[in-house]
């Protein structure tokens, strides 16, 4: 009789916590420190066994079902490129936290947009942080006309981002005032636009189309 060669399953590290039974909490912080994402399986997720599982692994807090602010915050401090993509489901004010806390464009990650995380956006960097309340390509956002004269009064450079169906000439007659260069994004200028951006000191006549210059 000849034996079937059994094939072997290949099991995670660490699985052997979730049968059992009870978990014992000597048991849960041994497995975590061997095998930090077999917190996982652990049905009390303390926050020492966290503490521990994040210690050794950053990995592991994806799998970490109340994941506070102080947390969410911690990794991305310690991954600033891809410690988002740990973050489950974060609240408005988890995210709120991790903008004031370094990260001003971490709401995108996750397309959450409010107009409280817009202004938080546009105070932490003026200049830099008011195309992303656009969204992305793939999945384009319309901010509030609030929001756009707030972004407007913190930096005249943002008339770039504004749609052309979305400015007023009082907008964009303002913003070459406060900043001549901004003309450059306007595609047709009224008179009264080109003197502002000439009295401003930051519009050069040469990026103005020949029958504009006079």
């Amino acid at each position: 009789m000849v034996k079937q060669n059994k094939q072997r399953v290949e099991r995670p590290n660490g699985f052997i916590i979730k049968y059992l039974t009870p978990q014992s909490p000597e048991n849960c912080l041994a497995s975590v420190k061997k095998y930090p994402e077999s917190i996982q399986w652990i049905d009390d997720q303390t926050p020492e066994l966290v503490r521990e599982a994040m210690a050794k692994s950053l990995q592991a807090f994806k799998y970490v079902r109340n994941q506070t602010t102080e947390m969410c915050i911690e990794v991305l401090r310690r991954d600033h490129t891809n410690g988002w993509q740990l973050i489950n489901n974060p609240s408005d004010e988890t995210i709120l936290a991790c903008m004031a806390d370094g990260a001003p464009s971490i709401f995108l990650r996750f397309g959450r947009h409010s107009d409280a995380i817009h202004r938080a956006a546009i105070r932490s960097a003026p200049d830099g942080c008011f195309g992303d309340c656009f969204g992305t390509k793939e999945h384009p956002h319309a901010p509030s006309d609030e929001i756009i004269a707030y972004a407007m009064e913190h930096s005249a450079m943002n008339l770039r981002h504004v749609p052309e169906e979305r400015r007023t000439e009082a907008m964009c007659l303002d913003a070459c005032a406060r900043s001549g260069s901004v003309i450059r994004c306007i595609r047709n200028p009224t008179d009264a636009m080109i003197l502002a951006a000439c009295e401003s000191y930051g519009f050069l006549l040469g990026d103005l189309p020949e029958e504009k210059q006079t």
